[in-house]
């Protein structure tokens, strides 16, 4: 035990005083935080949080299950511009283009990702596929430069802060960051370590296949990692979406030619051509199953009701492949040239004309439910997108452009400029990944804990889960909301302790049912702080006594956080009180020499 250090006695009255006002305002609470623990477990609690495809409806109220189906994705729509090596990235709620990257170099050498070019040469990036957590991945198909195809994956949020300076520095409007050739090999090098462009969102980038072979099929497969498939020699790649390393290939599709991909819940992969084949390819095994003649030349590809839909070159709307029987049928009433295809949540088919200016949706079995001119006159749409309220986005490459329509009744919504000659026709939104390839739903929720620093400790929930069903949950903390974006997710388990800093609390619960469609069903979730086990007057875990330990320790005396007296109770009162708080604090800056524990005394 240390005595404190001899001053005068009016000057310590005096600065104890100043001290303790200073300390009120300090260790305030905001109105409502009044504890650290938090449960959500009736409908209002839920309603605190996003939810994502789960809902409390009647009867099932207080709890938490899947929609019948999944209908909705995330909020945000990426559009590759073949015309200029870039991928935007728009917000389909508010109608803005909200960041923009580059993915390729048009030349050795080059600085930026500013210069034009046609939709067929350079990178020319295309196809956009986007997985479960939001990040996208976009294949540059690579024409004229003898070099490889080439795949670039890009975080929705966070990112990988290479410069070191604990921020992530991306981009935020239609102006891509620096990003620069500098080692003249055409091909943007990104890695976990070093990347070419600046933007730290931009995860990896890595050449697929063999020169000049033109990635032109791009997909997700139900473990989540990546399949490439090169048009011009009809192979298949699988790689990893961690880190773009080659798990599998090349396997050869011929007589296939890769134009676009989408994986199906039972991990068959069906490939359109460019022609009237379509591939087969069971992702589990590796190995292509059949590839199928059609009547009719195919371009872009969705799935739904069980079956294949295939946007048809030969005027004829739409081809459907039925796997239970294995015909091609056109059961479309009118008469289209398809490029664009893409299906919503509950089954219905949208697409769009490549000439006439028609935009049209229809019902599963082909007929039609609306079909509307499109905006601006006719134009080339190459591709369409379905974004997470069940609206259609076209794709417009001859005018710079998307378009947008209500997925109700086609009612034109809009028309925004984009980069040059955007070019995507593949799962732009991730809704065909997350309705069909891995269905599933989530409930997000944010607490503030009013505690700078707060250790959380435990994650735990009761939960029913139906055999093969799964309900898993993650976490994360920050010192502010706006921080929570920028860190990892912690994957933990009902009860086990994890270690995680910060004021605010983020968890996350994700849904997926069986095969017989059975959900499972989450009824509270309650995140806890870490019991404090630290050394004396450090009860937040650190290693070194700040005014932040003097928050803590108040809030131990007031029952906000269970903190025991051998951590907190510094001036062996045996009691933890707010003097406990004043005496962490005076020693934090310097006027008190030491802290006495009831272990010293």
């Amino acid at each position: 035990m240390h005595s404190m250090s001899p001053m005068n006695a009016s000057f310590r009255y005096l600065a104890k005083t100043c001290l303790l006002i200073g300390l009120a305002a300090f260790l305030m609470l905001p109105a409502g935080a009044l504890a650290a623990d938090k449960t959500w477990t009736d409908d209002a609690d839920f309603d605190e949080g996003v939810l994502d495809s789960v809902n409390h409806d009647a009867p099932n109220n207080d709890q938490l299950q899947l929609d019948e189906s999944v209908t909705s994705t995330f909020p945000v729509l990426w559009v590759a511009n073949a015309g200029e090596d870039t991928v935007s990235k728009i917000d389909t709620d508010t109608d803005t283009e909200i960041a923009r990257y580059c993915t390729g170099f048009f030349s050795t050498g080059q600085q930026g990702c500013t210069t034009t070019h046609g939709a067929w040469e350079g990178p020319a990036p295309s196809r956009t596929a986007v997985d479960g957590d939001g990040n996208v991945y976009v294949a540059n198909r690579q024409f004229d430069f003898s070099r490889p195809a080439e795949v670039v994956k890009i975080l929705a949020e966070g990112g990988i802060d290479r410069d070191g300076s604990n921020t992530i520095e991306t981009s935020t409007s239609s102006t891509p960051m620096t990003a620069t050739d500098a080692n003249s090999n055409g091909l943007l090098d990104c890695d976990a370590t070093t990347c070419e462009s600046t933007d730290e969102r931009i995860a990896w980038s890595v050449p697929v296949g063999a020169v000049d072979s033109w990635g032109r099929s791009l997909c997700i497969g139900t473990d989540g990692n990546i399949w490439v498939g090169t048009y011009m020699d009809s192979m298949y790649y699988k790689i990893s979406s961690a880190d773009g390393s080659l798990l599998a290939g090349p396997i050869d599709v011929s007589p296939n030619d890769p134009y676009g991909c989408l994986v199906d819940g039972n991990g068959t992969l069906w490939g359109a051509s460019l022609d009237d084949q379509l591939l087969e390819l069971n992702t589990n095994t590796e190995t292509v199953v059949a590839v199928r003649t059609n009547t009719w030349d195919d371009y872009g590809i969705a799935l739904a009701n069980d079956k294949v839909y295939l946007g048809n070159l030969d005027g004829r709307t739409v081809t459907v492949y039925d796997p239970a029987n294995q015909t091609f049928t056109d059961p479309a009433p009118i008469s289209l040239t398809t490029l664009g295809i893409s299906a919503d949540g509950d089954g219905n088919i949208l697409l769009g004309a490549s000439i006439g200016g028609t935009v049209a949706k229809l019902a599963g079995d082909g007929s039609v439910i609306w079909s509307v001119a499109q905006q601006s006159g006719p134009t080339e749409i190459r591709g369409v997108a379905v974004d997470s309220n069940g609206d259609l986005w076209t794709i417009r490459r001859a005018d710079n452009s998307v378009a947008k329509y209500a997925g109700a009744d086609g009612s034109h919504l809009g028309v925004f400029p984009l980069g040059d000659e955007p070019y995507t026709y593949s799962d732009a939104t991730g809704l065909g990944f997350r309705s069909t390839t891995d269905p599933f739903g989530t409930w997000t929720g944010i607490y503030d804990s009013g505690l700078a620093a707060m250790p959380w400790g435990t994650v735990s929930w009761t939960t029913i889960v139906p055999t093969d069903a799964s309900l898993t949950v993650r976490a994360r903390a920050a010192e502010s909301e706006g921080g929570l974006g920028i860190k990892g997710y912690i994957d933990v388990e009902s009860g086990v302790p994890f270690s995680d800093t910060g004021r605010f609390v983020q968890v996350q619960a994700r849904l997926e049912a069986n095969d017989s469609n059975e959900s499972p069903v989450l009824f509270d979730l309650t995140v806890a702080t870490e019991i404090c086990t630290g050394v004396c007057g450090d009860p937040n875990l650190t290693g070194t006594i700040t005014a932040v330990d003097a928050q803590w320790i108040l809030h131990g005396a007031v029952g906000n956080v269970d903190c025991p007296l051998c951590v907190c109770d510094v001036n062996t009162s045996l009691d933890v009180l707010a003097d406990d708080a004043l005496r962490t604090l005076l020693f934090a800056i310097g006027l008190v020499d030491e802290l006495t524990c009831p272990e010293d005394s």
